[in-house]
């Protein structure tokens, strides 16, 4: 890194690591921040920690809206579902950006309760996903068990190639974990789709491949309110976090064009496995040093 920006092998590893996380990432409706930060903390040499989260944030920006506009593209995005629950996405993200600047000084406590959480939940999931069938195809399955009232609503969706998606959105149990997951993006510097994705899967009831492709779609919305909030507060060279982010972030815009495209063609239990997988490997690197720095 020169003293003014980062030199071209810097620009050049950027953005070959911005393919790759931008490739996977959108599959599994995560925007890529839980490997962009060790990325640039452990690789890159950034320094400190909220500076990396905050770099993070341009990249996981680009990277969510180039999935989004191509699952847009293809008929695979839930917008109505999407728009409804991120207006309480967005408050959350905005008071996590808020807390990582103003108040949490020491984030250790909150990473490593974070990591045992999101750990203990992966296991289990994965546990019970690799004893699991072969899912039945998402294509023109039929409502399960229609309720009409405030918090449930009926979708049918026809994608790109034709195929007819039916299923029924529980709302008010998802908009529970769409907030703490809003929080969550702008307190640690991801995207939040760790916390979106399975609350669009489990509680709201979206097919997996929907919950991927909104928590993307939604993703856009609350890390532009999180990063406008950072950005405003913080007092460091603000050229330095685009110097890195945008070489990251175009390189994932890429590869998530590549991944979003790619994802109708794998199957949901593969995308599920793969999803709880890197949360697993989010929670051991977001809890690893909080737990040595306990001893």
């Amino acid at each position: 890194m020169v003293k003014n920006g980062v030199d071209i092998v810097t620009i050049i590893l950027l953005l070959i690591a911005g393919v790759l996380i931008g490739f996977i990432s959108p599959m599994v409706g995560i925007g890529g921040g839980l490997v962009n930060v060790p990325l640039l903390i452990f690789i890159f040499g950034v320094a400190p920690s909220s500076k990396a989260t905050l770099i993070s944030s341009v990249s996981v920006l680009l990277t969510s809206m180039s999935a989004s506009l191509n699952y847009y593209q293809k008929g695979r995005l839930d917008i109505r579902s999407g728009l409804t629950f991120v207006v309480v996405a967005i408050p959350g993200g905005i008071l996590g950006g808020y807390l990582a600047e103003e108040v949490v000084t020491n984030d250790e406590t909150v990473k490593f309760l974070f990591a045992i959480l999101i750990g203990f939940t992966a296991l289990m999931n994965l546990a019970r996903l690799f004893r699991a069938k072969q899912d039945i195809s998402e294509v023109t399955k039929p409502l399960e068990s229609p309720k009409y009232g405030f918090f449930r609503s009926k979708r049918k969706l026809i994608d790109s190639d034709g195929d007819i998606i039916e299923y029924e959105v529980n709302i008010g149990f998802g908009l529970l974990g769409i907030f703490f997951g809003g929080m969550l993006a702008g307190l640690l510097g991801v995207g939040g789709g760790i916390i979106y994705v399975p609350s669009l899967h489990v509680l709201a009831g979206l097919p997996f491949h929907f919950a991927a492709s909104t928590s993307s779609f939604m993703i856009v919305f609350v890390v532009l309110s999180v990063l406008i909030t950072r950005l405003t507060l913080f007092k460091g060279d603000i050229g330095e976090i685009f110097s890195f982010g945008l070489p990251l972030g175009i390189g994932a815009v890429l590869g998530a064009r590549a991944g979003s495209t790619y994802a109708k063609r794998v199957q949901s239990l593969t995308l599920k496995r793969l999803f709880w997988f890197i949360a697993l490997i989010a929670a051991i690197r977001m809890g690893y040093q909080p737990f040595v720095n306990l001893f």
